[in-house]
């Protein structure tokens, strides 16, 4: 019995100088943490930490220079959505260009797109090269199972006045909205 309750006391003894010695290290951490003057440094480097920057946003009004450049700069952008041909861009639509190539030489240009976010509606496709007259084609959207795409989109070689170098650029839309521009350039050999 004597024996039982020597173990007893010195598991109790072990227990409270445990939780004296837990309790005291919070308290010694809370104060060195806590105190006036030591917010600004991090513990054991002695070093202050940098203060944050002040904000240096200027709130007065905008001088006439700023507002010249914001006018040009809306300017742009309006000038930008007018070349768009007043149909906003969409841009959950895309067209894909899957292959835009001849067969062969004199042959016409075959283009394959993949088209989602419509199921109808037209592809307005333009070829372009520098001092060339530009090419236009307005193309059906045709839904198959599981795709849209143009249908028929090919061109003839002879609508083409050189053979060389054409940028290709194909936009789907319907009559609310289009995808953005789909471009790659593709080689025309007459």
């Amino acid at each position: 019995m004597k024996l039982l309750k020597r173990k007893n006391k010195k598991l109790f003894i072990i227990s409270v100088a445990a939780a004296s010695l837990l309790l005291a290290g919070g308290v010694g951490y809370t104060l060195m943490h806590k105190t006036p003057g030591n917010e600004n440094t991090r513990p054991g480097s002695g070093q202050a930490n940098s203060p944050r920057p002040v904000n240096s946003v200027d709130y007065s009004a905008p001088s006439d220079s700023d507002k010249k450049a914001q006018d040009a700069q809306k300017d742009q952008i309006i000038k930008q959505q007018g070349q768009n041909s007043g149909t906003p861009t969409n841009s959950n639509l895309s067209v894909s260009i899957s292959r835009a190539s001849q067969a062969g030489a004199g042959q016409a240009l075959n283009i394959r797109t993949i088209i989602t976010g419509l199921t109808s509606g037209i592809c307005q496709v333009t070829l372009t090269q520098p001092g060339q007259t530009t090419i236009s084609k307005s193309y059906n959207i045709s839904y198959q199972a599981t795709y849209a795409a143009c249908q028929e989109a090919d061109i003839p070689a002879s609508d083409f006045p050189v053979g060389s170098d054409w940028t290709l650029q194909i936009v789907a839309k319907n009559d609310s909205s289009q995808s953005p521009p789909a471009s790659q350039t593709v080689s025309i050999k007459k």
